[in-house]
């Protein structure tokens, strides 16, 4: 059995709405491997909506309620 230390890299076109995955299950011929992903040039998103555009923590699906209240300095 042949193995290469070359890579490939392919341009997709995905919906972004969705996580990304982190692998991909491949086979070629008899040989079936998971193949890792590596990313390029994806934009910021929030981790918990997957949406483009704020992070996690302006994320609108956080309830105010389960946030951590905010500090205040005490007057003297």
């Amino acid at each position: 059995m042949r193995r290469y230390t070359s890579y490939a890299r392919i341009y997709v076109f995905m919906c972004l709405d969705k996580a990304l995955l982190d692998s991909v299950s491949l086979s070629h011929r008899d040989y079936e491997w998971i193949q890792p992903l590596d990313y390029e040039h994806v934009p910021f998103r929030c981790r918990k909506c997957h949406a483009i555009g704020h992070l996690f923590r302006d994320c609108p699906l956080n309830s105010k309620a389960n946030a951590p209240a905010p500090l205040r300095l005490s007057d003297p």
